[in-house]
């Protein structure tokens, strides 16, 4: 019986001698980022063999001075530039290169992960200026696709 009582006394020193920590957990709520694309980029006609460009601009809207990762999802980055593919209803292809402008900064955006920062307003243009050249042998007819920005906050 006191090898019983003397192993609930040892038992219950050991639990009375445990540790504690508490962490603190917070949050701060900040409104979403809006994505707009503020024209469409129309090279118009052109010549087969010859060359076009165009211009436009993304604005993005969030909570000021918060960093944002800026992405380009169906660009493939080419150093200083990015590429995108528009086709006809044949499949023939058509490459866009364009560049990419952080117009808060005056920093070209270049790669698939570019951060930076809104401004006090919480504003970020992003310009964008791309050129198309035709192929001596391009089929003739209307090509399409698209550029998509993808921004989240960092």
């Amino acid at each position: 019986m006191k090898k019983l009582i003397l192993g609930l006394g040892v038992l219950t020193g050991v639990i009375a001698v445990a540790n504690e920590a508490k962490m603190d957990i917070k949050a701060e709520i900040i409104k979403p980022l809006k994505i707009v694309a503020e024209n469409s980029i129309d090279f118009g006609k052109v010549v087969q063999g010859s060359s076009a460009s165009s211009n436009s601009k993304f604005s993005v809207n969030g909570e000021a001075n918060n960093k944002v990762n800026i992405i380009f999802k169906n660009a493939i980055s080419e150093g200083e530039s990015y590429a995108v593919y528009l086709k006809n209803t044949t499949g023939d292809s058509l490459e866009v290169l364009f560049s990419a402008t952080d117009m808060n900064s005056n920093l070209q955006v270049s790669g698939q992960n570019y951060i930076t920062r809104l401004d006090t307003t919480g504003n970020l243009g992003i310009h964008i200026s791309g050129t198309v050249s035709s192929r001596e042998d391009q089929q003739e007819g209307a090509y399409s696709g698209d550029i998509t920005l993808a921004a989240r906050y960092n």
